[in-house]
Order: structure tokens, then sequence, then C-alpha cells
């Protein structure tokens, strides 16, 4: 064998060890990409999978702050203030512009509409009890809540102070709030004034705001709500 064919067989041989060392290169940077895309999105997964469970918790917060403001209107401590047409011992309407807050003898939360081509109340009113401007859950039906939120001090005319059912494990920061608004009933047949606003009827628009884990995870619901009447 020739001196000429040894060696270009060792430089064969070698061109062959680096390029196998080249694929191998690469297929440990693509094993190690995919490491890398599977972990985020394994991340990924886990965050949106923690975001929908505190979503849950806040809509359904939001849910059970809109059941108590419907205990509020029918059979709470104030049920009296609200009536198919306004209070019904006939005292004036306790629903103001920007929402009553605790210093009012009718407590927090009742508020008249804002006026056209104004942004609505319950989108301007500040649901923090620090403001006394909204209902916390409970405080005018005396029903429980299970909330990580410490007891608060209610309004004077709250007679009935719900327990904090729970305080530990997978609950919302903070119980419910909700506000209520009164406005004209203009169904047919309903509007006792026939629309000429003398003896006007009134319906209830309930706005309840719901929380997760997380305060700044909040959920916002509304209904309209028509007082039952008592047999």
């Amino acid at each position: 064998m020739s001196h000429i064919s040894v060696m270009h067989r060792a430089r064969s041989s070698y061109r062959q060890r680096g390029v196998a060392l080249v694929i191998a290169l690469i297929m440990l940077i693509l094993i190690t990409l995919l490491g890398v895309a599977a972990t985020q999105t394994a991340l990924l997964g886990g965050k949106t999978v923690r975001n929908e469970r505190e979503r849950q918790i806040a809509f359904a917060g939001a849910q059970a702050g809109i059941r108590d403001a419907i205990n509020d209107i029918q059979s709470g401590t104030r049920k009296n203030l609200f009536g198919e047409q306004g209070p019904e011992d006939g005292s004036p309407s306790p629903h103001v512009p920007g929402c009553s807050n605790f210093s009012d003898a009718s407590g927090p939360g009742l508020c008249e509409p804002s006026g056209p081509d104004t942004p609505p109340v319950w989108l301007t009113v500040s649901y923090d009890l620090n403001d006394q401007k909204a209902v916390r859950y409970g405080w005018y039906t005396g029903d429980g809540f299970a909330s990580k939120e410490p007891p608060v001090e209610p309004p004077a005319n709250a007679t009935k102070q719900a327990p904090n059912l729970a305080t530990g494990g997978q609950l919302p920061a903070l119980h419910p709030r909700y506000v209520i608004e009164i406005l004209r009933d203009l169904e047919q047949g309903r509007d006792k004034g026939g629309g000429n606003g003398s003896n006007p009827s009134f319906i209830y628009r309930i706005t309840s705001v719901g929380y997760g884990i997380d305060p700044e995870v909040q959920v916002v619901l509304q209904t309209v709500y028509r007082k039952i009447r008592e047999s």
C-alpha cells in the first residue's frame, strides 16, 4: 500500500469523524431547543390553569354577591327601602347620585343611575370599603361567606353581621361587594305613572364584584331585579 493511499484514508477518516461531531452537536442543540419549548409549554399551561381557577373563584363570588343583593332587596334588614314604587313606607328614595355611603341612614350602595352621556355609576363607583360606597356580602342578610378577608366593621344600620365561614385554602381574597341602582320600570302595564313621570314604578339593577385568590383578579356581574310582592 502506498504512502499516498494511507494518507488519503486517514484524511477521509478525520473528515467522517468531523461530520459525525457536527451532526451530534446539531442533534444536541435540537434536543435542547425541544426541551426548552416543552418547559415553556408546561409553564404556560400551568399559568393558564391558575388564571382559569382564579377567574372561576371570582365568578362564583360575583354570583354570590348577586344573590346576596337580591336577598337584601327582598328580605334583608332594609327591605322596606325597596318597593315597586320606591320605599314601602312612602319615604323619599334613598338612592342618590354617586351612591349612598356609610353616613347615610339607609347605608351604602344605593345609587341613582348616571345621566346621559356620562359613564354609568356602577363603573365609576369605588368598591373599596374604605370609600364607604359599596355593600359587603352579608351586611344586610346575615349570610356567611368564605374568604381570606378579616372581619370588617359594618355600617351602623347593618344589624346582621355575617360570619366568615373560612379563612384558609383556595379562597377568594375578599368578600363580594355590590351596589344597587334604582331604574324606572317602563315595561308596558307595570309603570303606574303611564310614562308621564307621576307615580312611577321601579326595578333595581345590581352590580356585583367577585374576587380571586389574588384581589387584582375581579369579575363583574349584573342583573336587573323586580321585587316580588310579599303575600
